[in-house]
């Protein structure tokens, strides 16, 4: 029951009477004087009919003059009648949080005559002993379960269930969170490092976490570089705690921190990290020529690699190339970690611009490593891509070449296929593809069929060209060399030689038969 007192200096003395008679602090009724809203209010707990009649307010200034002192009073009448009410919670489904070994107050108010009977459990079943000596007791009317020190077995969902005899059972929901102090699982110390090799620190931390609602998870974890945050990207990502890099650049040492941390507490353990010092040679790839069409633009690229970065300079014919040199030259470059990639761009090409481009990478820190890349630059008028393709017959496990005849500007790209389904052929396994060029490595019976080149460059429509591969005789297994020929060709004569010889010795011999008459001298000479 609200008093709301008008102000007054000093505050002023506040006497509740009822039916005339001033009221006193009992069992179920005291004066509540905390807070500014309540000052001065009265409150009963468990109204009866005993406790109908009429309630006065007195604000009094005891401490101001007589002729000052005032007095105001307010009348309110109060009637119980004692019927029955069903029971309504008033306090909804919320969660506590707590720290390991505080005492914790889990509440559950319903409204209702005659005052609801409350029942708590831990989940839907699991009873809760209250019994003298147990961590756990009741206040309020039940209303309200303590818990003295508490411990993380405590956590978990609890029931306050309430009833009385115009209302079954019902239920608020408290959900216990127990927070316990961080613990790291993983010591840092401190570490040297090689230079971009990708590693991993470790940070394990235990404790209950709820900054991200999962009590069964660890707490959170965030790492920083000499107090600075460490973006997530490419090189560095922040998984499970653990800080995962692709590699330190020598800048990149330097006092590195994991912080563990829930809703209560924040924790680090940190290292010194120094990044070894390394420098790497300078390497440079790109094309060997370059094919402009005549007052077309073209764009030459070069790739150097190295560490510390090197600096990529471009030349023509020994001049350098500068943003003097010619207005239709331009350099554009892109650096990494490791890597400038630099693009030469010549607008309009011209018949002038032929000669030699050259692309040079010096490491900035040791000028000794250093490399150049030749390039031969020439300029043409557009050429229609043509081809052409022969038939070849092959002996098994032999190596076959097949090789097309090109013929455009720039030189035209060759594409190879077998088969009318144009199976696309790619170096791989047996097959080496050189451009215009087919090499099979020890042939078999399977890649006999038809072969087809494609040829193109841009200008015009693409050409193509068919072969066919057959399997022939191995006649090196007969042949053989040309010392081979000449030694088969001197057996032959010499058998055929004999072979006359015996011949006429057949011819020159006569035994005369044991029973034949002697022969005339005309018959001996004419044998």
């Amino acid at each position: 029951i609200p008093c709301q007192p008008p102000p007054s200096n000093p505050a002023a003395t506040i006497n509740w009477y009822k039916d005339g008679n001033l009221v006193e602090s009992v069992e179920n009724m005291f004066q509540e004087y905390s807070g500014e809203l309540d000052y001065g209010s009265l409150i009963i707990f468990n109204p009866s009919t005993s406790d109908s009649g009429d309630y006065a307010c007195e604000a009094v200034n005891v401490n101001a003059n007589p002729e000052r002192r005032k007095t105001s009073a307010v009348t309110i009448d109060i009637q119980v009648d004692g019927q029955g009410t069903y029971a309504q919670k008033f306090v909804q489904d919320h969660y506590v949080l707590v720290k390991k070994g505080d005492d914790a107050i889990l509440t559950a108010g319903a409204t209702g005559w005659p005052v609801p009977e409350y029942k708590w459990t831990l989940g839907v079943n699991t009873e809760i002993d209250i019994s003298s000596g147990s961590r756990f007791s009741t206040a309020d009317f039940g209303r309200q379960l303590l818990i003295s020190n508490v411990k993380t077995e405590d956590r978990g969902t609890y029931w306050g269930q309430y009833k009385n005899v115009y209302t079954d059972s019902a239920v608020v929901v408290v959900r216990l969170y127990v927070i316990e102090d961080i613990a790291f699982d993983t010591v840092l110390s401190a570490k040297t490092v090689e230079h971009l090799t990708p590693l991993t620190f470790d940070c394990q931390c235990s404790g209950t976490p709820y900054t991200s609602g999962d009590p069964t998870a660890p707490p959170s974890v965030l790492w920083l570089r000499d107090g600075q945050s460490i973006v997530d990207g490419d090189r560095f990502k922040q998984e499970d705690g653990s800080l995962i890099m692709s590699g330190l650049e020598m800048t990149e040492a330097g006092m590195y921190q994991c912080f563990c941390y829930n809703t209560l507490e924040i924790t680090q353990s940190y290292m010194s990290v120094t990044v070894k010092n390394m420098t790497l040679p300078v390497t440079i790839e790109g094309p060997d020529i370059a094919e402009a069409v005549y007052s077309q633009n073209i764009w030459v690229t070069c790739i150097a690699l190295g560490y510390p970065l090197p600096v990529v300079t471009w030349y023509k014919d020994s001049a350098e190339i500068s943003a003097s040199y010619d207005d239709r030259y331009t350099v554009t470059q892109q650096a990494t970690t490791n890597k400038v990639t630099s693009v030469l761009r010549v607008i309009a090409a011209r018949e002038s611009d032929v000669g030699t481009l050259i692309c040079r990478a010096v490491n900035q820190k040791v000028d000794t490593y250093t490399a150049q890349l030749d390039i031969d630059f020439v300029v043409g008028h557009e050429i229609a891509p043509s081809i052409t393709l022969s038939d070849i017959s092959i002996q098994l496990n032999s190596e076959i070449t097949v090789e097309a005849v090109v013929y455009g500007y720039p030189t035209p790209n060759v594409t190879w296929f077998k088969g009318e389904d144009r199976v696309p052929i790619r170096t791989g396994g047996r097959y080496t593809v050189q451009s215009a060029m087919l090499i099979i490595d020890e042939a078999q019976s399977s890649d006999q069929g038809l072969y087809i080149a494609m040829a193109s460059n841009g200008v015009g429509e693409d050409a193509f060209a068919n072969a066919t591969i057959s399997i022939g005789v191995n006649t090196t297994l007969l042949v053989g060399s040309a010392g081979g020929i000449c030694g088969l060709f001197l057996v032959l004569s010499i058998l055929i030689l004999l072979y006359i010889l015996f011949r006429q010795k057949q011819k020159k011999e006569y035994v005369p038969p044991l029973t034949a008459p002697t022969p005339s001298e005309q018959e001996i000479e004419k044998r």
